[in-house]
């Protein structure tokens, strides 16, 4: 019985977060659950978010994200993400799907393709404990995509900066040419 509670208000927040006018559709799902497989990164995060939302690449689009919780380390963590896709930046009609991780500062995106134009993401983070992650100083910071070996590729950004003294991290237009996984270099 304490299994299927978690599962019902999972199934129940996806039903409701149905419907048919192509709107952004946000999922939580407790680490708990039998429904995925758990991150072992992501093991002392509360949950496992994704947004997604289905975009037509001829059209173009935004998606948006502006969410905050209390960590299990008690502190409380506020993200922000919205990302633009112009129109024809691809074709077809395509689920995209989003799974920020504020706790780590990285943002990993789906399916992976590549786009005929640069899609742009705001991405923001306030509250987790930077000095912890690595961070040193206040003031500009590179955001970068991060491939499955190890490898780093700087992005093109309007501006990227993190604030020691706020415990805050952001990047401004940072210019997307494939979905991946991306994040700040420390």
């Amino acid at each position: 019985m304490i299994k299927t509670i978690p599962l019902l208000l999972v199934l129940g927040i996806t039903f409701l977060g149905c419907n048919d006018n192509l709107d952004n559709s946000i999922v939580t799902i407790p680490h708990n659950s039998n429904l995925i497989q758990q991150n072992p990164s992501a093991s002392e995060n509360p949950t496992i978010v994704s947004v997604s939302k289905l975009i037509d690449g001829k059209k173009g689009g935004w998606i948006e994200w502006d969410t905050s919780y209390v960590n299990g380390k008690g502190r409380e963590i506020y993200s922000s993400m919205s990302l633009h896709i112009p129109k024809n930046a691809f074709q077809g009609l395509r689920e995209i799907v989003i799974q920020p991780n504020p706790e780590e500062t990285i943002i990993q995106l789906f399916p992976e393709m590549a786009f005929n134009k640069p899609l742009k993401l705001y991405y923001e983070v306030w509250g987790v404990d930077l000095q912890a992650l690595g961070y040193l100083t206040s003031g500009k910071c590179e955001f970068a995509y991060f491939d499955d070996y190890g490898n780093i590729e700087l992005i093109s950004t309007k501006k990227s900066t993190v604030d020691l003294h706020n415990d805050k991290i952001r990047v401004l237009n940072a210019k997307l040419l494939h979905f991946s996984r991306y994040g700040w270099v420390r």
